[in-house]
């Protein structure tokens, strides 16, 4: 209710009524839902005489169906290890040209400056992978998108154990992102951005204010505070995104691959607000 957003404004939970994970105008605004997706929204539920719910999924899937069809792609490394390629001269540096929307030509393409020194996101590597786990692992060959096969050789860990950095070779006959015979299948496939070439942002990840889908049905008496989902916002500092997004401005969308739809956010320089997913993770709390 109107009553209790007030009170989450009042007492700190959330910083206004334009803060990303409230349900206001200002709000969608801020994290970079398109009005296009709102008015869809509108259309699909209708008018009734009477209250009834709707699920918050169906105004994702609008976002989604949207931003699918009108937002470029970008390469953006949320949570960042350095790869380094062995046997790539140090002094070399190819350029790739990719596409800004795979099915339509009429995007138009940008150009990504490929170098040694990359990186790749550390959900991308394990080091004791489980089967049929076609990412980056010790002696594993992946595809860099658009770019090189490489192979894990080698990795330097820090004294707690932690991946500080990956080493690999590639192959310079893959370039492109296919072997020259088409008879090497490789199955993974991993975005990567320069570290050369490469800006450092703030990416907020929001999701749901609420762990319960629908709040009118949490028990009888019990405080909504409750039910405050403490991951409705995840801040990851030091995301590495390509060189090219450091021109964005608010109001314009992305999606980086393989991990969402963001959007500069209207206050902050440098920071990136998720506008929604690429498909529906929200599991309500038992």
């Amino acid at each position: 209710s109107k009553r209790k957003l007030i009170q989450l404004v009042k007492e700190g939970y959330v910083k206004g009524w334009d803060d990303p994970r409230m349900p206001t105008l200002s709000a969608l605004r801020r994290r970079g839902v398109p009005p296009e997706a709102i008015h869809d929204f509108c259309r699909r539920i209708g008018m009734a005489k009477s209250e009834a719910v709707v699920e918050y999924g169906l105004l994702e899937f609008c976002i989604r169906e949207y931003l699918n069809a009108h937002a470029p792609r970008w390469m953006a490394v949320l949570n960042p290890v350095r790869l380094v390629i062995d046997n790539y001269p140090e002094d070399q540096e190819d350029v790739f040209e990719m596409p800004l929307y795979p099915d339509d030509d009429s995007f138009g393409s940008r150009k990504v400056p490929f170098t040694r020194e990359l990186y790749i996101d550390r959900d991308d590597f394990r080091l004791d992978p489980p089967k049929k786990y076609y990412r980056l692992a010790p002696g594993q060959e992946v595809r860099l998108r658009y770019a090189y096969f490489v192979t894990c050789t080698d990795v330097v860990k820090d004294a707690e154990g932690n991946v500080q950095e990956i080493h690999c070779t590639y192959d310079p006959a893959s370039r492109g992102g296919n072997s020259p015979d088409g008879g090497r299948k490789v199955k993974g496939t991993i975005h990567w951005v320069s570290a050369a070439h490469c800006v450092e942002a703030e990416v907020r990840l929001y999701d749901k204010l609420f762990t319960e889908a629908n709040m009118n049905a949490i028990p009888e008496g019990s405080d909504y505070k409750d039910y405050l989902n403490p991951e409705s916002v995840v801040v990851r500092k030091g995301c590495k995104l390509e060189e090219s997004l450091k021109d964005a401005k608010p109001g314009e969308k992305f999606q980086f691959v393989r991990t969402g739809f963001f959007t500069p956010d209207s206050k902050n320089p440098g920071v990136y607000n998720r506008v929604v997913t690429l498909r529906d993770s929200f599991k309500p709390a038992k």
